[in-house]
């Protein structure tokens, strides 16, 4: 569930749309292949019932239609209208009526009788049935021909119905379908013989937590000594244990009891029967030092009396490490971001994966490593995150998302009552988050300040909250709550307090019940990440607004002019998602597929007039993609279409449309050659665009600067887009910065290829960038005699004919046949020959020349080739050569 809330008398629910099918419906074939298709989905499935059944949850409605299968596979367990547990409710101990659907109630269920997890897994057995065989193992229908049919026989097995079922498989399905719950097994047990007996709860991570506090309770441990652990709730003291037992080898862990010396019952077997209190604590004493292992306490109090006094002062051999709070306790700390780090796969150059998915953890969880283990199950669950063997993967698009959703940590119930006032106070520390500072606390709690502190440090000492750089926040919720219109009347007292579009005030008006307001305030937040170059962050708002309110067209508009401008494959299919309402947005988005295919009458009709637009900013995206495409048509038919841009009367009046269509002039003096103008236009315009990203994307006409021998200057202005574009994560414009910069260390002459960064830029799914830095590290390989260059420059072809960049895939091509002299090199010549950019020609015959083709150059293509030389003579490359190395390889001399 997203959120809730009340509107008069009705009651709300947001919740994620789930798209998936029924569980098992839809499969073919022999039970062999149907098996197979089930076991992923089926393990999961098991996973998550493990899970809740832990907690004494039981969902009691379990049937295809409650258990969607997304298309990755993973289950979403739907409609928790009967689910019941110590966590939800009163316990299931007590007959309760007949609920559920007939053909999935287990046997006790169907009595009324006590439910537990073996209902559900009788209810998933009939799923299995269903599934592998098309009929349930019982047909009838209603209630009571049911329990009649299930007490006169047994289902036909299942591997009669379903041929080549393999024979581990029935043996589980039939065991699923128990009319005794006790001979059924559990969710764990399942996971264990699908997956052949391999440990189910694989759900675990490596240690995360400092080594050498560790290795001081080891030696502690060894040298028979007592030594105690702590920490605050959920930071991990059980994993700790368990990491040290791994660590001792020799351990026996001691168990809740009450009655004398009970908790040491697996170290001893049988407690002594004979003799004086006396006498048996001087027995137990004795059997301790015997066993010569470590006794693990992990939660002292819980113990019976006896084992704790005698453990209190004194300590076998194997030594005795208790988890209790004491002044020699050794505490766990939090879980550093860069600990959290090492969890995570991905690159953390261009897209950031390890340390933003660290920094989701540590706003939800505190660096705790029991919430950091919640969380990522969370996660795994939702399908945000898979597993690479100790590490996982996630998606930049799931960051975006996570960065704006709410991160508020999972809170532990308080063993112990709070006054009304701490626990008042307890509440707005939890509600005003990332806000929960001292004057504001005493602000809406309404009392004095030094009340509010006194009162917060009596919470810390309870375990109920943490100072975590000079804001509050809260560990545990009390057991008093809150009625549902307070709650609201709250969220809509903090929002007051916020400014439109500050971070925190949606959430807030969200929760408080006022969605009149939330596309006012969604709009608002929006242009303000967007103006902070935060377009992912942005992007992942807009979608969660449309899902709560699809009918508002301006933030239609807005979702997919950012989506376009994120120019990935990905978000371009968003785009078509999101503008189906909307036929301004539609005709933009076929424009931007049309523009990336540099197909310019297509663009230039389906954009058409612009003048009639409802939307100005659509509209002036339309402008944006007409001269993308601009690029494909010639010189004269740009610079006439970048001419009548500058009549709109927003070119003349707001400086950030002059500062953008200046961008544009600057691409055309490029295509001019007019180099020096071209760079003079992107860093005038930079300063006066109105959003990070587009300052950055000018800052990135560096390649004027490159074409000007100007290396270094190229250098220090792709470093400043590139530390703006890694701080907001524009992932697209980091990447172009380090191409760019690698454009420039080819021009110095570098010589080993950076295959990395090819791979990273490749992750981003955007052809253009991938094909610029497979080229530009194919020129370097080149020149370093590396073994990639052939590989990188044919990759770098193909995906410029993909773009229909004809000339700059000839050119990769010649590249490419200069490193293995494979291919057709006749019409590799001709194709050299026909290109109108003379640098781009020359380079290109030269490479080839070099490699042993015969280059066979007209009088005329001579001559005009030579005529566009610069002067004076630059000893700098721009491609593979320098001039004077591109005229020697042809056997051609520079004009006086």
């Amino acid at each position: 569930m997203i959120a809730h809330g009340r509107e008069g008398d009705t009651i709300w629910l947001a919740m994620e749309r789930v798209r998936g099918r029924p569980f098992g419906r839809g499969l073919s074939g022999d039970g062999a292949a149907r098996w197979e298709a089930l076991r992923e989905p089926l393990r999961r499935l098991l996973e998550t019932l493990a899970r809740v059944h832990e907690r004494g949850i039981v969902h009691r409605d379990l049937k295809p239609a409650n258990v969607l299968l997304r298309d990755d596979g993973q289950p979403i367990v739907l409609d928790l209208g009967l689910v019941r547990g110590d966590d939800l409710g009163p316990s299931l101990t007590r007959t309760l009526g007949v609920v559920g659907t007939p053909p999935y109630l287990s046997p006790e269920q169907a009595r009324g009788g006590r439910v537990d997890g073996q209902t559900d897994i009788y209810a998933l057995g009939v799923m299995l049935y269903e599934a592998l065989t098309d009929r349930p193992p019982y047909r009838a229908r209603d209630l009571v021909s049911l329990e009649w049919e299930r007490e006169r026989h047994e289902p036909t097995p299942v591997e009669r119905l379903a041929g080549g079922l393999p024979s581990e498989a029935a043996s589980l399905v039939t065991r699923m379908l128990q009319r005794d719950a006790e001979a059924r097994p559990g969710a764990m047990d399942c996971l264990s013989a699908l997956e052949g007996h391999r440990r189910a709860d694989d759900f675990r991570l490596p240690w995360l937590g400092d080594e050498t506090f560790l290795h001081g309770l080891a030696c502690q441990a060894r040298q028979g000594k007592a030594a105690d652990l702590w920490g605050p709730p959920c930071s991990g003291k059980t994993r700790a244990l368990e990491e040290l037992a791994t660590r001792l080898g020799a351990v026996s862990w001691l168990v809740p009891a009450e009655r004398p010396y009970a908790s040491l019952i697996r170290v001893l077997g049988v407690t002594p029967t004979g003799g004086t209190p006396a006498d048996v604590e001087e027995q137990v004493r004795r059997a301790l030092d015997r066993a010569d292992v470590t006794l693990l306490a992990d939660d002292w109090t819980e113990l019976d009396p006896w084992t704790r006094a005698l453990l209190e002062d004194w300590s076998p051999q194997g030594g005795v490490v208790r988890v209790r709070e004491a002044p020699s306790a050794t505490r766990l700390r939090a879980l550093a971001e860069e600990t959290l780090r090492g969890l995570f796969v991905g690159p953390e150059r261009v897209l950031h994966i390890p340390s933003d998915a660290a920094r989701q953890l540590i706003r939800r969880t505190g660096g705790l490593s029991g919430r950091v283990f919640d969380q990522l199950r969370r996660w795994a669950f939702m399908g945000w995150i898979r597993r690479e063997g100790d590490r996982f993967h996630i998606e930049r698009d799931s960051l975006d998302r996570l960065a704006v959703e709410s991160a508020a940590p999972p809170l532990h119930r308080l063993a112990h009552d709070l006054s009304a006032e701490a626990s008042d106070l307890l509440q707005w520390v939890r509600l005003l988050g990332p806000m929960a500072n001292l004057d504001l606390l005493a602000r809406f709690s309404d009392r004095p300040g030094w009340e509010v502190q006194l009162q917060l440090h009596a919470l810390e000492a309870s375990g109920a909250v943490l100072l975590h750089q000079e804001r509050w926040v809260a560990l545990a919720e009390g057991r008093r709550g809150w009625s549902e219109e307070r709650l609201q009347d709250a969220h809509a007292q903090i929002a007051a307090v916020l400014n439109e579009g500050e971070d925190g005030r949606f959430e807030h008006l969200l929760r408080a019940g006022r969605r009149e307001a939330l596309g006012q305030e969604a709009a608002a937040l929006v242009r303000r990440k967007e103006a902070q170059g935060r377009l992912g962050e942005a992007t992942a708002l807009l979608w969660l607004v449309r899902d709560l309110e699809p009918s508002t067209p301006a933030l239609t508009g807005l979702l997919v002019r950012l989506l376009l401008s994120k120019r990935s494959q990905e978000d371009l299919a968003q785009a078509q998602d999101a503008a189906a309402r909307s036929p301004e947005a539609h005709r933009l988005v076929r424009a931007a597929r049309f523009a990336n295919a540099s197909q310019w009458e297509a663009v230039e009709q389906t954009i058409g007039g612009t003048s009639t637009w409802a939307d100005p900013d659509l509209a002036w995206y339309g402008h944006v993609l007409r001269v993308r495409a601009a690029r494909e048509r010639s010189e004269d038919a740009q610079a006439a279409l970048i001419g009548a841009l500058q009549a709109d009367p927003r070119v003349a009046h707001e400086p950030a449309y002059r500062a953008h269509w200046l961008s544009w002039l600057g691409l055309l003096r490029f295509r001019q050659r007019r180099y020096a103008e071209a760079a003079a236009l992107a860093e005038e315009a930079a300063p006066r665009r109105n959003t990070l990203a587009g300052k950055v994307s000018t800052l990135l006409n560096a390649p004027a600067r490159i074409m000007l021998y100007q290396p270094e200057r190229a250098q220090s202005l792709a470093r400043r887009a590139l530390a703006d574009a890694q701080e907001a994560r524009l992932c697209s414009d980091e990447a172009n910065a380090l191409r760019l910069l690698r454009a420039a260390d080819n021009q110095l002459g570098a010589t080993e290829p950076d295959l990395d960064l090819v791979d990273e830029i490749a992750a981003l799914r955007e052809p253009r960038l991938e094909a610029e830095a497979c080229l530009t590290e194919g020129l370097i390989a080149w020149r370093g005699r590396h073994g990639s260059a052939a590989g990188l420059a044919r990759r770098a072809a193909r995906g410029f004919q993909s773009l229909g960049w004809t000339p700059s895939a000839k050119y990769a091509f010649a590249l490419a046949w200069a490193c293995d002299g494979e291919g057709d090199i006749q019409g590799l010549l001709q194709g050299l020959y026909s290109l109108s950019d003379p640098a781009l020609r020359l380079d290109g015959l030269a490479l080839v020349a070099q490699a042993g083709a015969e280059v066979v150059m007209s009088d005329e293509l001579i001559q005009t080739t030579l005529v566009s030389l610069q002067a004076p003579r630059r000893p700098l490359r721009v491609g593979a050569m320098s001039e004077s190395d591109a005229l020697y390889h042809l056997k051609l001399e520079r004009p006086r």
